[in-house]
């Protein structure tokens, strides 16, 4: 499905996880690395477009986690650590309805099951305005009982140089792809390794050829710039990791989350 605006198009890849598949401008060219027409492997996605990060992001460690006083075992990520990675929601096909010329939203309504042990319901609404694109994206709790809740959005940029306005960092355990749980007011750098942070409000994004702006509402921020090929800049409600951390978010049955993510051509 493909909306434009101006200069900016864009083409979503519903059956895709609800993914973003390619976002653009008509003189400046792919704003995020494209995805290739090729077939969906769900658990060795793209490393392209921008994807939901629904009901959690990052690792959930051995894919297990404690919620008032039950243990949980969901879908680990099949790749030699064991954890659960990055939620369910962008692995499952949504549906998806163009409102406009330059938007379109995206459902998911998911029952409880081996990945995730409470129903929710999550949508994106994706406008293309003047300066680029806004995602407002939901999770709402299905299941009768309180549940946790997250949200996130993981873009792949074209190679950039990051400027950020963080004023917390999450160190890592050591020999690991986990925050510590401690958070540090001395931020460092960025590195070209995963970087965990949070209390910001934007990230610049520069290259040859491009300067883009993220903001959101969400405030934790997981900066990965390691790979040559690109860079990537995930806005999300909670540090990875949150349910082992016991700092995820509580929600009553019919209650939503709800977050904003703009995306500024300057």
């Amino acid at each position: 499905m493909q909306i434009a605006h101006g200069p900016f198009s864009l083409v979503a890849a519903p059956a895709q996880g609800g993914r973003v598949a390619r976002f653009g401008h008509a003189d400046l060219g792919a704003l995020l690395v494209p995805m290739e027409d090729a077939p969906f492997d769900a658990f060795a996605w793209p490393k392209a477009g921008a994807f939901p990060l629904i009901p959690f992001h990052g690792r959930i460690e051995t894919a297990r986690f404690d919620w008032h006083g039950t243990r949980h075992q969901i879908t680990p990520h099949p790749g030699p650590d064991g954890h659960a990675l990055h939620g369910p929601a962008q692995r499952l096909p949504w549906r998806a309805e163009r409102l406009s010329a330059g938007a379109l939203r995206m459902d998911l309504e998911v029952d409880a099951g081996a990945d995730w042990p409470f129903a929710f319901a999550a949508s994106q609404k994706i406008t293309l305005n003047d300066n680029g694109l806004r995602i407002d994206m939901t999770m709402t709790n299905r299941a009768e009982t309180t549940a946790p809740a997250g949200l996130g959005w993981h873009p792949y940029f074209p190679k950039s140089t990051l400027e950020h306005d963080a004023q917390s960092h999450w160190p890592m355990r050591t020999g690991t792809l986990f925050p510590s749980g401690r958070y540090s007011k001395t931020v460092p750098q960025v590195t070209g390794k995963t970087t965990f942070l949070s209390d910001w409000s934007s990230v610049t994004l520069h290259n040859a050829t491009i300067r883009l702006r993220l903001t959101s509402d969400l405030a934790h921020l997981v900066l990965h710039d390691d790979p040559p090929t690109h860079t990537c800049v995930e806005p999300a409600s909670e540090p990875a990791n949150a349910l082992n951390l016991e700092g995820a978010d509580t929600f009553n049955p019919g209650e939503t989350l709800t977050a904003r993510i703009d995306l500024i051509l300057m």
